[in-house]
């Protein structure tokens, strides 16, 4: 995922604390310090992405793509795109993969923590979340 650090909000013995830019839009997310080591501000990386908290989501009928993406609002940071597989690991393990044109981006969601089995190949999907953060890959 191609993120940029516009600033560093706040700096943490483990974390950091950052407003990046993905695809012009703003959002603060959580950085672990160890991953920022070769990262500056204004410098773009691709990262990993988890949340600690669903706090809403919902099911986007004609769903255009070129609305996909990631902002921050007052309730959380959301996270919106096209449902583009959902994987049964088996033993009450379903995972949905979720594209995002605006990026190109995907992001996972675990079918139970949304408790919906509704979901087909191909819907919108808006997630909203609490605590945002981001996983630097190594280059």
């Amino acid at each position: 995922m191609s993120f940029q650090i516009i600033e560093i909000l706040d700096s943490q013995p483990e974390n950091v604390l950052a407003k990046v830019s993905h695809q012009n839009n703003q959002v603060t997310v959580i950085i672990p310090n160890e991953k920022l080591k070769d990262i500056v501000v204004g410098q773009s990386f691709q990262a990993e992405m988890s949340y600690d908290q669903i706090l809403d989501w919902k099911i986007i009928t004609d769903f255009d793509d070129a609305e996909s993406g990631i902002w921050q609002e007052k309730d959380g940071v959301h996270l919106l795109g096209r449902i583009h597989s959902i994987l049964d690991f088996g033993d009450g393990v379903t995972v949905i993969d979720v594209y995002m044109q605006n990026g190109p981006e995907l992001f996972a969601v675990s079918l139970e923590a949304i408790n919906n089995e509704t979901l087909e190949d191909n819907d919108g999907f808006e997630l909203t979340v609490c605590n945002l953060y981001l996983y630097p890959n190594d280059k």
